[in-house]
């Protein structure tokens, strides 16, 4: 859920732009649309031709496809992204889809193509306003360290969901939380912990996070077992 190199994917597309459309790269322009599996390529269009560069991608996650400032746009001109949810699971909340950028032929010559999967904190915004938001059954998933995370985050951490590891009341699951209450402290947060959990009865939401059962008899027992947890370790 924090990795700032392992998670991080460059594309790079060579786009030439000539008069003519050769073969070269026939099949690309029938189809007229790219994924990851062209990275590399290069690609022969006729000026005003237009091809789509659709990438796979789930905004939620914090990562987004970003456009190398390298382009020459008096070369080709560039609109986009537009996301757009996976038809399978456009009913799911927090679900991926695909990111698309719309490539347009302007002039004669050529120009690479670079598109960055990054999150844009990873480089100096320069706004105080972005912050960061960690949630320990993510990162119980997606981390190796989860301690390590906290740590990385450090003084951007501005909230954290204490949710066990099947969204149950923290201390209650297989979460290990001697270690983040270590982190925590390390970092010195001193802002919210929050009990992030869900129930069957909403069956839309319970179908994005795979809610499949009660962790509880009820919200109340939840939530003070929760509590009374926290604040044993903090």
């Amino acid at each position: 859920m924090f990795k700032y190199k392992t998670l991080k994917k460059m594309i790079f597309i060579s786009i030439i732009l000539l008069m003519m459309v050769f073969s070269l790269s026939s099949c690309l322009v029938t189809d007229k649309t790219l994924t990851e599996k062209n990275n590399g390529d290069s690609l022969n269009l006729k000026i005003n031709d237009t091809v789509e560069i659709k990438l796979e991608s789930n905004p939620t996650t914090g990562y987004s496809w970003f456009l190398s400032d390298n382009i020459d746009e008096t070369i080709v001109s560039v609109t986009g992204p537009e996301f757009r949810e996976s038809k399978k699971d456009e009913e799911l909340i927090g679900a991926g889809g695909f990111e698309i950028f719309t490539i347009k032929a302007i002039a004669k010559s050529k120009t690479d193509i670079i598109l960055n999967y990054q999150r844009p904190w990873e480089e100096d915004v320069g706004s105080n306003s972005l912050k960061i938001h960690l949630d320990a059954f993510h990162m119980n998933i997606e981390e190796k360290d989860s301690g390590e995370a906290i740590r990385k985050a450090g003084k951007l951490l501005y909230n954290f969901h204490a949710n066990e590891n099947d969204c149950g009341a923290p201390g209650t699951g297989q979460i290990h939380w001697d270690i983040i209450a270590k982190a925590l402290k390390d970092i010195k947060y001193d802002r919210y912990l929050v009990i992030e959990s869900f129930t069957p009865d909403i069956e839309l939401i319970a179908r994005a996070a795979s809610i499949w059962r009660e962790t509880e008899k009820s919200a109340w027992i939840l939530a003070e077992k929760g509590l009374t947890f926290l604040k044993g370790i903090f």
